[in-house]
């Protein structure tokens, strides 16, 4: 069996509405309702690119406080195929009139469009991807 089919095998992808099965969701308060009886609260952000003791704790901080019983916290990486928002900003920064580097910008983002659809190298199966970091907080609805 080749890489690319072990890789495919062993990776389950799921929309984050199963991951995530929102019933209904309030402006005001910001909390959503699951499927499952659950309230909950979510945050998303860029992940860390490294991180020190300070960083550790401000974690700490948002794992201390009182939640309710029978509440939880979920950390999920997200990743995302739409990388549309980052390749225009990729162009925008790198204007030019000298036809050459507009056509190798051009080649460049279509390369990294098509490398979310399949491997750049076919020997390392790997994709490009938008990653997002999600919290999740939820408790059941008494």
């Amino acid at each position: 069996m080749d890489l690319k089919t072990q890789y495919s095998q062993q990776i389950q992808r799921n929309t984050l509405q199963q991951l995530i099965p929102v019933q209904s969701y309030d402006d005001e308060s910001r909390f959503f309702y699951l499927e499952d009886g659950h309230l909950g609260w979510g945050y998303i952000s860029s992940p860390l690119q490294s991180g020190d003791d300070s960083v550790i704790q401000r974690m700490n901080v948002l794992f201390s406080f009182d939640y309710p019983p029978d509440s939880f916290i979920q950390v999920l990486l997200l990743g995302s195929q739409d990388i549309q928002p980052k390749l225009r900003a990729i162009e925008n920064i790198r204007k030019t009139k000298n036809p050459e580097l507009k056509q190798s910008l051009r080649n460049r983002v279509k390369m990294l469009d098509e490398a979310t659809m399949r491997p750049i190298d076919p020997n390392a199966v790997a994709y490009i991807r938008e990653f997002k970091i999600l919290f999740v907080c939820e408790q059941p609805d008494h």
